[in-house]
């Protein structure tokens, strides 16, 4: 009897491709990005910037190394 279930890609190939769609839509979404470029309207002007964080969560607390695990919400502002 023929077999009727769906041909699947080794994991290694699956992976692979993943890898190449991100290059992509890397070199898509960055296509004549300029780094240098600021939101102003004039060269000169000052961009203001501001950085917040929050911790969301307490994981571990390791106090024999002084260690704490957390997540964090990272808020960044221009």
């Amino acid at each position: 009897a023929a077999d009727s279930s769906p041909r699947r890609e080794p994991m290694s190939s699956h992976v692979e491709t993943q890898a190449h769609a991100e290059e992509r839509l890397l070199k898509t979404l960055f296509s004549g990005y300029n780094k240098w470029s600021r939101p102003v309207a004039n060269i000169s002007d000052v961009v203001l910037v501001r950085f917040g964080l929050s911790i969301a969560q307490l994981i571990d607390v390791d106090e024999k190394n002084q260690m704490m695990t957390t997540n964090v919400w990272v808020k960044q502002e221009w």
